[in-house]
């Protein structure tokens, strides 16, 4: 799994987030981009006043190369200018974007470059001046789409970007070297060589997956309400702007040829402000490891508990990794992460199995023991949720449950036995996680608590039941 900077560096995650700094992946892309407009009123130091003042000012350029050309037809001088002016290559070491590689993209230029140029100078020749139309053209330009604006606005606004990234990194005692950066020398951190780049999270915003920059187009929510602004000045059908292969170019040619549709579009542009991604809710679970990860040592840290397990120890390591999952299920509020928005509604099965391998993991990594996790291991009469092993004998099989599942009996009585046996599992512990649902299993669950009851517990060939109350608890407040 990816490396975090707060891991890379050595320091909390929880610090980078008190500051309200992307916490984000080493050699990997996180699907965020900046989103331009977050600029507008940011309180950041290194950003205040640059959504004029930077941003779009560098786009005023291009109108005067536009004027200074005798027509529409690329000319010898200017062309080329606005062509070298609209290349933006991707920059090593920034974080954002689809790559999952640890190399950095193409950014703009090339063919996209020149083709961006050649709309450049009909949009502007059509009397469409304003800047703002740049941070929107994903809308209407093909083979652009938000992460390739996002491109765009590291590479206008580097120095801001080195310039914070020097302030955090001094902030949080991160190691640094000089770096210089058009005749001026910034002190930031590095990964390889290449220098690193830090962001505010208030200047971020979601990017979606695609399979291609046109998909990419309606990232943001305020997209179809500008796309629909345009629409309605030129009485258009909405299937022409929202939906086919085409649909860039006619929101091209109602730009073009209808002033009110472009004064509609750059009108409601703007009046925007757009919302950043919320890491709190944090629905694409960007930063579910790093929070597990340091609720562990944080747990570990108040048990105080510094022995190094043995690796012969793999049944003990395990029993414990599972009940530290328990415990922060139960004692440190990690319930909440098994339900939907306000507690009303359980997630399935996968994330619990997901919060139990990832605290797991943590757990086996701090204690510094040798064990291996196998989740999802076929076992050829199906696919048991996890394996921990250390060799060929010592095999801990586990399986969890939820307390809504119909099959919650089944699963200790008949699943449990035949993955120990398909995979020679020396141990096996059925999870079973409660949670709120008219569902649950009531008899089944009295069922399994009376076997747990009966189970010897010196006899190392039996089955283990954990339950893991999973249930919303009232706040002191309330209670």
């Amino acid at each position: 799994m990816a490396t975090y900077y707060s891991g890379y560096f050595g320091v909390p995650h929880s610090a980078f987030e008190e500051k309200g700094v992307l916490d984000g992946f080493i050699g990997r892309d996180m699907r965020l981009h900046i989103d331009p407009l977050r600029l507008k009123n940011t309180q950041v130091p290194e950003f205040i006043g640059t959504y004029e003042s930077v941003f779009l000012k560098y786009f005023d350029r291009f109108a005067h190369f536009v004027d200074a050309m005798p027509s529409e037809e690329e000319d010898d001088t200017f062309f080329p200018l606005i062509v070298e002016n609209m290349q933006f290559p991707e920059i090593p070491n920034v974080g954002l974007g689809y790559s999952v590689s640890g190399k950095p993209g193409k950014g703009m230029n090339g063919k996209t470059t020149k083709q961006i140029a050649k709309t450049t100078v009909k949009v502007i020749k059509a009397g469409m001046r304003d800047p703002e139309l740049f941070l929107f053209m994903h809308l209407f330009e093909k083979n652009v789409g938000a992460d390739r604006i996002s491109d765009m606005a590291v590479s206008i606004l580097r120095h801001q970007i080195l310039s914070y990234t020097q302030r955090v990194a001094a902030d949080l005692n991160i190691a640094t070297r000089e770096y210089e950066f058009e005749d001026v020398t910034y002190t930031v951190p590095f990964y390889g060589d290449e220098p690193m780049h830090f962001f505010p999270t208030t200047l971020l915003g979601d990017l979606p997956m695609a399979t291609s920059y046109d998909e990419i187009s309606d990232v943001c929510d305020y997209n179809k309400g500008l796309v629909g602004r345009v629409c309605k000045a030129v009485h258009g059908e909405w299937k022409q702007f929202f939906e086919g292969a085409d649909r860039k170019n006619v929101l091209k040619n109602a730009l073009l040829n209808n002033p009110e549709a472009y004064k509609e579009a750059i009108s409601y542009f703007r009046s925007l402000s757009a919302v950043p991604y919320d890491f709190l809710e944090d629905k694409k679970k960007l930063y579910f490891k790093a929070r597990l990860e340091e609720l562990v040592a944080n747990v570990l840290e108040e048990q105080g508990s510094t022995k190094k397990l043995s690796p012969e120890d793999v049944l003990q390591s395990t029993r414990n990794a599972c009940l530290l999952f328990k415990e922060c299920i139960e004692n440190h509020r990690s319930y909440k992460l098994m339900y939907y928005e306000k507690g009303k509604v359980a997630k399935s099965e996968e994330y619990a199995q997901e919060l139990l391998f990832v605290i797991s993991e943590a757990y086996l990594k701090a204690k510094e023991v040798d064990i291996d996790i196998s989740p999802e291991a076929d076992t050829g009469v199906g696919k048991l949720d996890f394996k921990f092993s250390q060799g060929s004998n010592s095999r801990v099989i586990i399986e969890t449950k939820l307390s809504n599942n119909k099959d919650l009996l089944h699963g200790y009585v008949t699943q449990l036995p035949d993955y120990m046996n398909s995979q020679h599992g020396t141990y096996g512990i059925y999870v079973v996680v409660i949670v709120n649902s008219n569902k649950n299993k009531v008899g089944q669950l009295k069922k399994l608590r009376e076997f747990e009851s009966k189970r010897d517990k010196n006899d190392s060939s039996q089955y283990e039941i954990i339950f893991v109350d999973a249930r919303e608890r009232p706040t002191a407040s309330k209670k």
